[in-house]
């Protein structure tokens, strides 16, 4: 299944395929909830389905059958929510790659999370990358391609998948089996489609609900503490915190409650906040946050 937000991008490759120029090695990055894995999986299955028409495989034939049963000969995927991937698994690649395929079709290999490589594992795939097999394809995915060594960068064929019609999204989640909750803040989440139905499957919406509703009261001032028993639930809560008030103080310049200099002051703020966020354990965190809120607060009421 394709997204409809990623229909283009999908069809871009469709052609690129058909006219014999779709590269060995394909890295699909963007945000997190855009659909990358599912694109790289939707492709993976076409290039081994011997049916397939528009790159889409046909869903009916073996090879299709063997995919869906997570046993198909011809298919590796390394990487799904581990710390770092190794130089040994990289190296299971290479070998994978020169074996002959058990279908008598391609071969692929999707690596997620790609940017999670090891140097000397990113070192281990160039020579894949340098020379490729015949009828052999590799697609990375990574939300954070910026990771990658540029020597894997430039030997790759780049596709940035993004949302480019939000009415897309906003249908899309309207058919959705689950009932979407729309809240004022999830607009700021649009380009991030999945991350939004996650966190309505998930019930994180009214958290994060409570939470978006906390950062409007800046101003008036709010209870660090508050704030602190939130983002200490779940970690990715304090990215979602950033983007709440790097709005709100966006907002608060363009209603010109507050003046450029401030408004920059904030950000800086904001930015120092956020690399805290990543150092500070414990105790600490708590000061962090205390301290964010005093800052803003300073700047807010001038």
């Amino acid at each position: 299944m394709i997204y409809p937000w990623l229909g283009a991008s999908h069809q871009m490759l469709a052609d690129a395929y058909q006219n014999k120029k779709l590269h060995h090695a394909l890295l699909l990055q963007g945000v997190q909830g855009i659909g990358k894995q599912t694109m790289a999986v939707h492709l993976a299955g076409a290039l081994l389905c011997p049916n397939q028409q528009n790159l889409t495989a046909c869903g009916q034939c073996k090879s299709c059958h063997l995919l869906a049963a997570q046993s198909h000969p011809d298919y590796l995927v390394l990487g799904h929510e581990q710390k770092t991937i190794g130089v040994d698994e990289v190296r299971k690649i290479a070998d994978f790659c020169q074996t002959s395929a058990g279908q008598r079709g391609a071969k692929v290999v999707v690596v997620n999370d790609a940017d999670l490589m090891t140097t000397a594992a990113a070192n281990a795939l160039l020579k894949t990358l340098e020379e490729p097999a015949n009828n052999r394809f590799l697609i990375l995915v990574s939300a954070q391609a910026e990771r990658l060594p540029a020597t894997v960068l430039s030997r790759c064929s780049q596709m940035t998948l993004s949302v480019d019609d939000a009415q897309l999204v906003e249908q899309w989640m309207a058919e959705t089996d689950s009932k979407i909750d729309w809240q004022s803040w999830q607009h700021l989440f649009l380009h991030q489609p999945l991350l939004l139905l996650k966190w309505q499957q998930n019930e994180d919406h009214t958290i994060l609900t409570n939470l978006y509703e906390l950062v409007q009261q800046l101003k008036n001032g709010i209870s660090a503490q508050l704030l602190v028993d939130i983002l200490q639930q779940k970690s990715e809560y304090s990215s979602v915190f950033y983007i709440f008030v790097c709005d709100y103080v966006k907002q608060a310049l363009l209603k010109q409650q507050l003046d450029f200099k401030a408004y920059q002051i904030c950000l800086q703020h904001l930015l120092n906040f956020q690399q805290a966020v990543k150092q500070v354990l414990g105790l600490n965190f708590p000061l962090a946050v205390s301290d964010l809120v005093f800052a803003l607060q300073q700047q807010l009421k001038r």
